[in-house]
Parts: structure tokens; C-alpha cells; sequence
């Protein structure tokens, strides 16, 4: 189909961006539920091309400099989505190949072969440390052949950026989200120093205790294993994953179903991923939660946290534009999924789940070392996306990968990693934003209902008047409107101190 040549009005954008998104989330859905067995994404990509294109978002930038007040936010949400579409199809043929090259790639561990994509789960579940190394090794030469593919694209990624934008890529990428990055770069350099010795202590006890290794010994291909938690799935069935939820969503006084604009795909179904996914197919009228239902704390948290998220589009206003309601800020969004999905984290809560009520301690000490891990890698390749990002040279930048997160995670990642394991839009730090924000909106609902605060269903209340803002509340206006600061991160490091009280 032939690219549209001549800019559309953004009333027209706006209008063709909603019907791709729902054409695009369906799809998505019925594919990865496993309801179609081939998928028409190309042919709704060809579709709707001419939204990915420099006139289009040339349009939108033009009207938005005109603008003021709530239009100048719509269109600032437009324009975000247009340059997400934009970049994304700039690298597709990129991503095309990547894709392709691990669909085909498989390793070769001790004569057996094993397919790439399952190599992840298999370190998770391999207690012979010599067999983790093998299929680390051999994840490391696959690696070594994407990063040029990978380079590629992140070059790509920077030219247009400095095409829209004279700052470069950090620059677009910390005016489309609101924030200083390197600003908030000091706030996660201040969480790592705040939170050093209290994870150097515990990984270092669990290392010696679990695989016997010093932790100067940790490899990437140890910590799936070391932080699995398996032991403990049997406690978290996959048959109790709804019923958890709803217990969660009565006792705050919400309809599971948010009066029937959630709907629940729950079949253990052939070719359905075990991933949990919301789709937001029409907000806030038509959205779906599919799993496939997997036992296991983190399956259940991970399932929690795609519930928060659908609660929180169901609940949308649904008077308000399609930039309100669809283009929400995704920090804002993933605050309200980690705030049911951190329940897990909760002892008097896990204590109130059926089979929970005695012998946690070491569960509790199990999910507060994955927390803090994640936490500590998480800030720590944002500030590795800093410097990656900030200079026009790449070399060497898979030695500084492989030193940094050495240097605060006391983790050995390979140097041939250092790009398959980046993100190159910032969102490490639209989750660092989101995480800090759920922390601050959970402290409020203690103060305002107390420690029960999951039991009240004016809590309830308070989310859904949260809630039904969609993207007329910003990320910063949340914070003010929570009473914190954009670039203060303490309270997140208060939370991981407290895991281990």
C-alpha cells in the first residue's frame, strides 16, 4: 500500500492512531493467545504506514507549538506516539533480522542442542554450574553475531533523533518523557550508594550459602538459578492466579471486571504464552487479561501487575479524547500494576493467602534478594544507557557494560552483552519513574487508610479517582499530586531496607 504524501489533520491522526491500536492490540491478543495460529500484524502495519512518517509528525509538532494548556498535552501525547511509530519503523528491517537470527540460533551444550529462546529458562532451572557456564558461553558467541545488527540500529536510532531534535538522542528522549535524565541519573547513582552494603551483605551470604561461590565468582548465568525461588512454587498454584486477584480487587471495593470492560482469558491453551499480557484493545470499553496459568510467586506477581494496569485503563474516563485515554504516561500506568503485583512482597498479606500462614521467612528473604538485585540492575543500566547515549563514539562501551554493573551488582556479565541486554529509549527509566511512583501512592493509602489500607474500600475510591484521569495526569503531576519530588529516590531505597527488617 502506498505511503499517504500529503499530512494529515491531527483531529484525522488522532482518529487513524486509535483505529491502529485497536487493529494492532487485537491482533496482538489473538495471536499470543494462542486463538490464531498466523498473524496479519504486517498487513495492519501496511495499513496504517503513513502514521510512521516525518509528515505526520512534522503536522503534530507544528500544531503543538501553537498550543496551550490540556490541547498542548494532547497533542504532546500524539507526538510521543507518532515518534514511537516513527522510530520503530526506521529499524524494523533491523529488528527483522535480529529476530530471525535467534528464532534460528541454537546452542550447542555437551552434543545436545538447544534452541537459543529456551536457553533462559533452562539456567533457571540447571543446579550443575559447569552446564550453566556451557550454555553461557554459547549465549556469548550468538551475542558476539547480533551486536552488529544491534549497532546498526542504534545508530539509526541516534541519526533520527538528532533529526528531531539538534540535542541528540538524550535530549529527545528526556523531553518526550519530562524529566532531566541526567537528573534523575543522580538519583539512581544515590539509590545504589544507599543500598550497597545492605546487597553486598545478602548476596554474598546467599552465594556462599546456595552455590558455595564468593560473590567476586557470580556470573550472569548463576543468578536465574541462584534467584529462582522454585522451591516455593508449589505454594503459589496456578489454578488460585483469578481468585488471588479478585480477593484483591473485592477488598478494595472494585468489580474484578470493572462492570464488564475486563475480560479474563484464563485457558491453559496450546500455543499460548505463559507471559501475563493486558491488552488495551479499546479503553477503557474493551480490555483483556491473558495468561496461561503457571504457578510460582513470580508468575503470580507478574499476573497481579497486569491486572493493576487493566484496572487502571477500565476505570479511564470514557468522555475523554484518544490522546487521554489511550496515551497515557507509562510510568503512571505501571504504577498502578506494580502496586497490586508488589502484594507478593507483602508478609501479612502473603500470611492471609490459603497454604501461606506459617514458614515464610524464607520466601520473604528469597523475593527481597531478587528485589533488591532488580533494583540495583535496573538503576545501574539506566546509567549505562547514559553514557551509551551521551557519546558519539561506541567504543569500548561493552567494557564500561561489563564494569558497571560488575562494580554494583558484583554480577560478571559479559562484554558481548552489553548491547542485547540495553534498552534504546530510556525505559529503564520510564519503569525506575514508575516503581518510585507506585512507592509513594502506597505510602499515601497507608496514611490516609492505614496499614489495612488493601481491605478499605475507600482506598478503592481513591484509586479510581486517580484512575479515571488517564493521560491528562502526567507522571510529574501524580508525584505533586502525592505530594513527592521527581528526583528524589529515597523512598524506594527505604522500601528495600525495609524487605530485610
Amino acid at each position: 500500500m502506498k505511503r499517504r504524501t500529503a499530512p494529515l489533520a491531527t483531529e484525522e491522526l488522532a482518529r487513524r492512531c486509535e483505529a491502529y491500536l485497536e487493529a494492532l492490540n487485537r491482533e496482538e491478543y489473538l495471536f499470543a493467545s494462542g486463538l490464531k495460529p498466523e498473524t496479519d500484524l504486517p498487513d495492519i502495519e501496511a495499513t496504517f504506514a503513513d502514521l510512521a512518517s516525518l509528515p505526520s509528525v512534522d503536522a503534530v509538532r507544528q500544531a503543538l507549538e501553537k498550543a496551550t494548556g490540556e490541547p498542548a498535552l494532547r497533542l504532546l501525547n500524539l507526538l510521543n506516539f507518532l515518534i514511537d511509530l516513527l522510530m520503530e519503523a526506521q529499524v524494523a528491517p533491523l529488528q527483522n533480522r535480529f529476530y530471525a537470527l535467534q528464532g534460528k540460533a541454537n546452542l550447542k551444550i555437551q552434543k545436545q542442542s538447544l534452541p537459543f529462546r529456551k536457553s533462559q529458562a533452562v539456567l533457571s532451572s540447571e543446579p550443575d554450574r559447569l552446564v550453566r557456564l556451557l550454555i553461557g558461553s554459547e549465549q556469548h558467541r550468538l551475542f558476539a553475531k547480533l551486536n552488529p545488527i544491534l549497532l546498526e540500529s542504534l545508530q539509526v536510532t541516534h541519526a533520527l533523533s538528532a533529526q528531531l531534535n539538534r540535542g541528540g538522542h538524550v535530549a529527545l528522549c528526556g523531553r518526550r518523557l519530562g524529566v532531566d535524565l541526567k537528573g534523575l541519573g543522580k538519583a539512581a547513582e544515590k539509590l545504589l550508594a544507599e543500598t550497597r552494603e545492605l546487597y553486598l551483605e545478602q548476596m554474598e551470604r546467599t552465594a556462599n550459602q546456595r552455590l558455595g561461590l564468593a560473590l567476586d565468582d557470580l556470573r550472569r548465568e548463576d543468578m536465574a538459578f541462584l534467584l529462582g525461588g522454585s522451591e516455593f512454587d508449589d505454594r503459589f498454584p496456578a489454578g488460585a492466579m483469578a481468585v488471588t486477584a479478585e480477593r484483591i480487587q473485592q477488598g478494595l471495593g472494585l468489580d474484578p471486571t470493572a462492570m464488564g470492560r475486563i475480560a479474563y482469558d484464563l485457558e491453559d491453551r496450546e500455543g499460548k504464552s505463559h507471559r501475563s499480557c493486558a491488552y488495551p484493545i479499546r479503553v477503557p470499553e474493551e480490555i483483556v487479561v491473558a495468561v496461561r496459568p503457571k504457578a510460582g510467586p513470580a508468575p503470580l506477581r507478574q499476573f497481579l501487575q497486569q491486572v493493576g494496569e487493566a484496572m487502571h485503563r477500565a476505570y479511564t474516563d470514557p468522555s475523554l479524547p484518544f490522546e487521554f485515554r489511550n496515551l497515557a504516561a507509562p510510568s503512571v500506568i505501571q504504577a498502578s500494576g506494580h502496586l497490586l503485583g508488589r502484594m507478593v512482597l507483602d508478609r501479612e498479606w502473603l500470611a492471609e493467602l490459603p497454604g501461606q500462614a506459617s514458614g515464610n521467612e524464607a520466601l520473604h528473604q528469597s523475593l527481597a534478594l531478587k528485589e533488591i538485585y532488580f533494583f540495583r540492575l535496573l538503576a545501574t543500566q539506566f546509567l549505562y544507557e547514559l553514557v551509551l547515549h551521551s557519546e558519539a563514539s561506541f567504543e569500548r562501551k561493552d567494557v564500561i557494560f561489563s564494569d558497571m554493573i560488575q562494580e554494583h551488582c558484583g554480577v560478571r556479565f559479559a562484554p558481548e552483552a552489553y548491547l542485547f541486554f540495553t534498552e534504546f529509549h530510556f525505559h529503564s527509566a520510564v519503569y525506575l519513574r514508575g516503581l518510585l511512583l507506585e512507592s509513594v501512592l502506597r505510602r499515601r493509602l497507608v496514611e490516609r487508610f492505614g496499614e489495612k489500607w488493601r481491605q478499605r474500600k475507600e482506598a478503592g475510591g481513591f484509586l479510581r479517582d486517580l484512575w479515571k484521569g488517564g493521560g491528562r495526569i502526567s507522571h510529574a503531576d501524580a508525584l505533586e499530586r502525592l505530594g513527592s519530588k521527581e528526583y528524589d529516590l529515597s523512598p524506594l531505597a527505604e522500601d528495600l531496607k525495609a524487605l530485610f527488617t
